[in-house]
């Protein structure tokens, strides 16, 4: 059975399902903050709202890639609505564990390519399809490696296209990463069609969560 939100519980509250449920008081990721930017076509949708739990993981994660790679900046895109519910043009996004992240780029030195008001897609080599940049694949795997890696809030899906899943899970493999860090990644990279400009996060249900919003899957949400 739902449970009810007490008055007295914090903000950001993921209540039942992913693709069901509500948010419960939403937090508003404010547009723009250290290593991370919400561009202009977003703010108007007024989709930058989530749980408590995933907002801090994003600020913490711009906050983190900004400080290993200076100038690097994680583009958002749809989380949910201040309320959760339905959101146009996702069937999850609905409980404020979601988000649309652009994938960082790079010029063909090898330097950051600067941050862009929409998702950028990429060919099979790596190459942008819209401009001359290209797939930072090590800048991109250091970011879902703190995602991995946060001793907070956990990761339950990364979703990802095909080409994307691959050249990350060989990067790992070649580089030496922990193996538990890669195992993790093969266990929560998804694939799924419509993500090869962005990655879309969901995040684990959170304590609070779990004990006032009946969170989880396929759970309900009651008010």
């Amino acid at each position: 059975m739902a449970t009810a939100l007490p008055a007295t519980a914090q903000k950001g509250v993921s209540c039942g399902s992913a693709s069901g449920g509500k948010l419960l008081r939403g937090v508003r990721l404010p547009p723009q903050g250290l290593g991370y930017l919400v561009p202009s076509h977003w703010r108007k949708r007024s989709t930058n709202f989530g749980s408590s739990a995933l907002v801090k993981l994003l600020k913490d994660t711009g906050e983190a890639i900004s400080r290993e790679h200076p100038g690097a900046v994680l583009v958002i895109g749809d989380m949910s609505d201040e309320d959760g519910g339905q959101l146009r043009h996702h069937k999850s996004h609905q409980s404020g564990r979601d988000v649309d992240i652009g994938y960082l780029r790079m010029v063909s030195t090898g330097v950051l390519a600067p941050p862009v008001n929409k998702f950028i897609s990429f060919d099979g080599q790596g190459r942008s399809n819209e401009e001359s940049t290209y797939f930072d694949l090590r800048r991109n795997w250091d970011v879902i490696e703190l995602l991995l890696t946060n001793k907070e809030i956990g990761i339950e899906y990364i979703f990802v296209s095909q080409q994307i899943r691959t050249w990350l899970l060989q990067y790992s493999s070649v580089t030496k990463k922990k193996p538990t860090v890669q195992a993790y990644a093969n266990k929560v990279l998804r694939v799924t069609p419509g993500h090869n400009n962005h990655f879309h996060l969901r995040i684990k249900c959170s304590a609070s969560d779990i004990e006032n919003g009946n969170c989880g899957y396929k759970k309900s949400c009651e008010r």
